[in-house]
């Protein structure tokens, strides 16, 4: 007998749920700003320009890296990429993680790859995997600096140190397909996804650590050229921490909101500076997937089936 309907939710309680966390996590962002908006202003207006472009030029490196390993990810799972297509398909189908839900970053970046010539199974599979290795890097990374991020309460720097050694165990083949067997099962339809060797996903998670430092460095960055005093493993924490937590909101369209108010309650600072910081980190990064999807859109180059032999 075919399940019922009856208990499902609406199609738009996730979308108007994800608009209604962000609403009240921009609030208080903005809110924030406001406490000592005179000098946040004054800050703004005398911001160093050096530390800024540098940031800027990070923030592309660091989204470009995705990209690259995605890439990576995809030849190996039967879909041969060169790494500068790769990047280009990482651009373009990006930008469906501002789309309210998080399935739009995978429809986006696999789809764009399955018709452009790739198999939908690697296609999609190489999407999925490559977030878990990024989100799993996040979770070790956070683990590594919690002892600097000295607003994270005692229980959550618990969790991220269990985190961390459930990231490592959990890329196990014997856990990792036990998993996906659960997951097929839940779903009711072949996934088609293998667990890669233990040696190279713990490899894969670790060549994206490198993403993560990056991206904590542009807050880092442009704390500086905004003249604030802040300790640079303290503000990198927070930065992790927060995009993690952005991700984690998953009705939410990109994190917004969400990942700014985590970086100003982790970060140490006053909530203005914080703040500050924070809206000139998503101004940057929306800056650079905007201008990676402009350079690459125009130029995508497909993939071509390899003829059968």
């Amino acid at each position: 007998m075919p399940p019922s309907n009856a208990r499902r939710p609406p199609r738009w309680l996730i979308p108007v749920l994800g608009l209604l966390i962000a609403g009240l996590a921009v609030g208080f962002v903005v809110r924030s700003l406001s406490q000592d908006w005179d000098r946040i202003a004054e800050a703004f207006s005398t911001m160093a320009i050096a530390p800024a472009v540098v940031g800027a030029a990070v923030a592309a490196a660091a989204m470009t890296w995705i990209g690259a390993l995605w890439g990576s990810v995809l030849s190996e799972r039967g879909a041969p990429t060169p790494t500068g297509t790769a990047v280009r398909w990482y651009f373009v189908g990006e930008l469906g993680k501002y789309l309210p839900g998080g399935i739009w970053p995978v429809l986006g970046r696999g789809e764009l790859a399955r018709r452009s010539g790739a198999p939908a199974g690697p296609a999609y599979a190489s999407t999925i995997i490559s977030l878990l290795y990024l989100y799993g890097a996040a979770v070790l990374t956070v683990a590594c600096v919690a002892p600097w991020l000295e607003e994270l309460p005692p229980w959550a720097r618990v969790g991220v140190t269990a985190g961390g050694l459930v990231v490592i165990g959990g890329l196990h083949p014997a856990i990792g397909s036990w998993v996906l067997d659960r997951a097929e099962a839940l779903s009711r339809r072949r996934l088609n996804i293998t667990s890669p060797p233990w040696g190279r996903a713990l490899l894969m998670v670790a060549a994206y650590v490198p993403v993560w430092l990056g991206i904590g460095a542009v807050s880092w960055a442009l704390a500086v050229a905004l003249g604030f005093d802040v300790s640079p493993l303290g503000v990198v924490g927070a930065t992790v921490a927060a995009w993690l937590a952005g991700f984690l909101a998953i009705p939410v369209p990109g994190g917004a909101g969400v990942r700014e108010a985590t970086f100003v309650l982790l970060c140490g600072l006053p909530r203005a500076e914080g703040a500050a910081i924070a809206v000139a980190a998503r101004v940057i990064f929306v800056a650079v997937d905007l201008a990676g999807f402009a350079v690459s859109a125009p130029r995508l180059r497909h993939l071509r089936k390899q003829p059968e032999r």
